[in-house]
């Protein structure tokens, strides 16, 4: 599957000659959101850690490309789904006239200061 708009980025899983997983992000500029779309592990690769490792490279691709807000749906029976985009960061935004749960997370990188130590004496006598 290809996109003939320039927003949205495809990347596949693939084994041997066999593609083992897809997932798409489309970038939304306008509101600094990205939306990860059509994410799917083949069943026979599923509980590899597969779909963390696409969730985190899609997440990646979001931050180089300086989007603060990352965005996706869920159906509510698809638990194993619910369950690592939550251990990933993702909350409950609300649900869809269809009934899929819609999730958030923000991909800002948070930096952390901690002061110089130059110049201090941290020996006790």
């Amino acid at each position: 599957m290809t996109y003939a708009n320039d927003d949205i980025h495809s990347f596949a899983l693939v084994n041997e000659k066999w593609i083992v997983g897809i997932g798409n992000l489309m970038i939304i500029q306008d509101s600094n959101r990205a939306h990860a779309l059509h994410i799917y592990i083949d069943k026979e690769y599923r509980g590899q850690g597969l779909g963390e490792k696409m969730m985190k490279y899609l997440e990646s691709l979001a931050r180089e490309k300086q989007i603060e807000t990352m965005t996706l749906r869920v159906m509510p029976k698809n638990e194993p789904a619910r369950k690592l985009y939550e251990k990933l960061g993702f909350e409950l935004n609300g649900t869809s006239k269809l009934g899929s749960l819609m999730l958030e997370k923000k991909t800002s990188l948070t930096l952390l200061f901690y002061p110089s130590c130059q110049g201090q004496d941290n020996h006790h006598t």
